[in-house]
């Protein structure tokens, strides 16, 4: 008997713990990680990004939840965020009910540089939450110098984009390398195929700093985001004998002026063994 209200005694504090436990966690969650605005950015122009993140309350039956602190973590790789190191920001607990726009304070970051992000936070009582599911960005060309040399053609997927001889473009005139008004520009060309022509092989390469959405022929053919993610599309069947009209939407987006351009190259292979090239060479 003695032993039997023992083990109801131990199966009561197990009980307790574990509801204690719960009782005690957090009653908020982070999520919708943000950098700049945008979920996951490439290409983005500044080396203090702003970090936002929404809240959710564990319990949406409770109200009034409110975030007392928040910790944030940033990684130069995915392995390493997942070891919760912090190797390029450890923003330690700061004690704030912000999660807007909170500027990146950690280590110097340059073009290129791939971050990899997450969030906690405590609420009211103190409790702290979970990690966020991962976020990430990436820092587009940030000098003029940054825009030369072999990274016109990379490799993606086992794929190479090759953007040799194309020429980075953009309107109006000035030096978009450097820095060029937040907007959407259109560009538009036109190109004329013999009467006989049937194209056996047409596949884009195509990028933009930061966004852009391509059309043929006044159909929606594709669309990419980050100049560093360039993408490749099958024109072949878009395209026929006669006038064909490529037409670009490109985004040039930020707080401020920042470097902006389109780059893109498209070869052309023809059943008569014909072939042609059209790529950005400032003539579209």
């Amino acid at each position: 008997m003695r032993l039997f209200n023992l083990i109801k005694f131990l199966k009561f504090g197990v009980w307790l713990a574990l509801g204690s436990a719960i009782s005690a966690g957090a009653g908020l969650v982070p999520g919708q990680l943000q950098c700049e605005y945008r979920t996951n950015p490439r290409g983005i122009d500044t080396v203090a990004p702003r970090l936002t993140w929404q809240l959710q309350a564990t319990d949406p039956q409770t109200r009034g939840q409110v975030q007392s602190a928040y910790r944030i973590l940033v990684a130069s790789s995915e392995s390493r965020l997942r070891k919760d190191q912090g190797d390029l920001w450890d923003s330690g607990r700061v004690s704030s009910d912000e999660s807007l726009n909170l500027t990146y304070g950690g280590k110097p970051l340059t073009s290129g540089t791939q971050g990899y992000w997450k969030v906690m936070v405590w609420d009211g009582q103190g409790q702290a939450s979970a990690w966020s599911a991962p976020a990430e960005w990436s820092i587009g060309l940030l000098h003029p110098g940054d825009w030369h040399g072999d990274w016109l053609g990379w490799d993606v997927g086992g794929r190479t984009n090759d953007f040799s001889g194309a020429q980075w473009i953009w309107y109006p005139e000035g030096n978009p390398a450097e820095k060029a008004p937040v907007a959407t520009r259109y560009f538009r060309a036109q190109y004329v195929l013999p009467a006989t022509a049937i194209v056996t092989n047409a596949v884009i390469s195509i990028t933009a700093d930061d966004q852009f959405e391509l059309w043929v022929n006044g159909q929606a053919a594709g669309q990419g985001d980050g100049w560093g993610n360039p993408q490749r599309f099958d024109l072949a069947s878009r395209l026929h004998a006669g006038t064909n009209i490529l037409a670009v939407k490109a985004r040039n987006v930020g707080a401020e002026p920042n470097p902006a351009g389109l780059l893109a190259k498209l070869p052309l292979a023809l059943a008569d063994g014909g072939q042609l090239l059209w790529q950005t060479d400032g003539t579209w």
